[in-house]
């Protein structure tokens, strides 16, 4: 379920230039009673559909999720932000102390599921590793 009691708006008007569509206690109602069919609340982090409310519509998907009470899980569309640092802090809140994954990682029979540092090690989660360019 969208954090947008609006759902997803197409082009000219984005559903977070208006944040008032993001309404924490609606969305964690409707989740907490539909509990059978919702995994959680999506957000898009865009430049184009967040406008100038930086994190606040993360925020308010992971208030959201909290809640409802159900175990919900965060669904965080990220694209072109306006600034690097916009783009670390969104990154640094939506894992905040989870796996970046949406799906648990089946683990090998031998071995357990990679933690987030291993998974970071074996190349599939570079956010924290890229090299600054040298020109």
């Amino acid at each position: 379920m969208h954090i947008a009691n609006i759902g997803l708006a197409p082009f000219p008007v984005a559903e977070l230039y208006n944040i008032d569509f993001a309404q924490v206690d609606a969305a964690a109602k409707a989740v907490a009673e539909n509990a059978d069919m919702v995994l959680g609340i999506k957000v898009r982090m865009s430049e184009n559909v967040i406008a100038k409310h930086g994190l606040e519509p993360l925020k308010r998907a992971i208030a959201a999720c909290e809640k409802a009470g159900t175990g919900g899980k965060v669904m965080c569309h990220i694209g072109g932000v306006e600034t690097r640092e916009l783009m670390s802090q969104i990154l640094d809140t939506a894992a905040a102390g989870r796996h970046p994954h949406p799906l648990p990682i089946p683990a090998r029979p031998t071995s357990p599921a990679p933690s987030p540092t291993s998974c970071r090690t074996a190349g599939c989660c570079r956010r924290r590793s890229r090299p600054s360019s040298a020109a």
